[in-house]
């Protein structure tokens, strides 16, 4: 386990729960494991044991220290590439039955909403804000997916930049 410097946090709505996810110095972005169990209802204390004890999640395991009503407070967080292996080792029988389907959306989903706040903005995981953007016949839609594909076409340019330079 690492400490690592947050240079940046944003709280993301992942269907109907809001996560802290930070940015890293390093650029790394991850998650609170503690905000993450409990919008599961599952126990932190022994899912930050299991993380510490596995060899390849222990590696994107850090505490960091976050910003709340409080004020400042250290932070158990976990890198969000490795939220779908973190998952999938819990046990289906550990969560409550209602609990379940979100389990799985957030095996499928959670890594992607989360390094996408920090990528193109987006905030949100809502599923009936994709079916909005499929309807193209919408002036409002297609502004959006213009808007959207330039923020792409920027920063592909300026990580090319970055490794041309």
């Amino acid at each position: 386990m690492s400490d690592i410097q947050v240079v940046e946090q944003k709280l993301v709505k992942l269907y109907d729960d809001e996560l802290l996810a930070v940015k890293a110095e390093d650029s790394q972005v991850y998650v609170s494991v503690n905000q993450m169990c409990d919008a599961l209802g599952i126990a932190a204390p022994m899912q930050r044991r299991r993380i510490r004890d596995h060899e390849i999640l222990s590696e994107g395991y850090a505490l960091g220290s976050i910003l709340t009503e409080g004020g400042k407070q250290q932070a158990a967080l976990l890198r969000v590439d490795l939220v779908p292996l973190w998952l999938i080792g819990i046990q289906i029988n550990s969560v409550r039955e209602d609990i379940r389907p979100k389990l799985k959306l957030f095996v499928q989903r959670a890594a992607n909403v989360l390094a996408e706040a920090f990528q193109e903005g987006r905030l949100t995981a809502d599923p009936s804000f994709d079916d909005l953007l499929k309807q193209a016949s919408s002036d409002v839609v297609e502004a959006y997916q213009i808007a959207q594909a330039i923020m792409k076409l920027a920063r592909n340019q300026l990580m090319y930049n970055r490794t041309a330079a």
